[in-house]
């Protein structure tokens, strides 16, 4: 139980940053995954040109240990490989 709870608010604390390795349409994928602490279900912001400016958010739909796939949830469509992704919602 302690353990849970210190997890989740260091998880809380310190948000997943990763970048965008792949584009097929609105399918993303993305450089972290179940080794960073990635679920189903979290959502990402993605910042093209490592900007300040959230240009989308994307859902994440399948994760393997060092990768994940996400789907495009929000925003523009013209995301970029190598585009910043921030985690902003942890299912």
């Amino acid at each position: 139980m302690l353990f849970r709870s210190i997890r989740k608010e260091l998880l809380n604390r310190y948000k997943m940053v990763g970048q965008v390795t792949a584009v097929e349409g609105k399918t993303l994928t993305l450089d972290i995954g179940s080794d960073f602490g990635v679920h189903k279900g979290d959502y990402f912001g993605v910042y093209n040109g490592g900007g300040s400016k959230r240009t989308a958010v994307v859902a994440v739909t399948e994760v393997n240990e060092h990768s994940s796939k996400a789907q495009l949830y929000q925003g523009e469509a013209t995301i970029k490989v190598g585009a910043e992704v921030r985690q902003v919602f942890r299912r």
